[in-house]
C-alpha cells in the first residue's frame, strides 16, 4: 500500500510540475507576443523624421520605431517613399520598402531603394535624444 501511496504521489507531482511548466510557457509567449506588438506601428499617422543619413526615427502616439538604412540619401533634399507589404501594419523590416526621393528642381528622379537593415523600438527619452541629435547635426 505504501509503494502504491509514493507512486500515486510522485505522478501527481510530475503531472503538477508540467502542467505548471505549461502555464509559465503560455505566460511568456504572452510576454513575447507584447514585446513584439510594442514595436509595431501603423502607416496611418506616422510621423518619420530623417535622423542622420542612415536613421528614421518613425513615431505614432507612444510607439517609436527607429530604422536603421543603407544605400540611399537621406538629407533635406530628399523625401521618403514608403510601399507596406501586407496590411498597413509595420513591425519588422520586411514590412516595408523605403525609397528615398529627390526633390530639388524641376526634375523629381525614381528615388533610390533603402536597404532596411535594422528595426527596433525606442523609448520616449531615447527618441527626444535622436531628435536633439539632428536638430544638433
Amino acid at each position: 500500500m505504501n509503494k502504491l501511496k509514493v507512486g500515486f504521489t510522485a505522478t501527481v507531482l510530475v503531472m503538477g510540475a508540467c502542467g505548471l511548466m505549461g502555464f509559465m510557457a503560455k505566460d511568456d509567449d504572452k510576454g513575447r507576443a507584447r514585446a513584439e506588438a510594442s514595436q509595431c506601428v501603423s502607416s496611418r499617422g506616422l510621423d518619420t523624421d530623417i535622423i542622420d543619413e542612415n536613421t528614421i526615427l518613425m513615431s505614432q502616439g507612444s510607439t517609436r520605431i527607429v530604422v536603421k538604412v543603407d544605400g540611399c540619401d537621406l538629407d533635406d533634399f530628399h523625401i521618403l517613399k514608403m510601399t507596406y507589404r501586407g496590411s498597413d501594419w509595420i513591425c519588422g523590416a520586411s514590412d516595408l520598402d523605403i525609397r528615398s526621393i529627390n526633390r530639388m528642381g524641376s526634375h523629381i528622379d525614381s528615388g533610390q531603394y533603402c536597404f532596411v537593415r535594422d528595426y527596433r523600438s525606442v523609448t520616449k527619452d531615447e527618441a527626444r535624444d535622436l531628435k536633439k541629435k539632428r536638430a544638433a547635426g
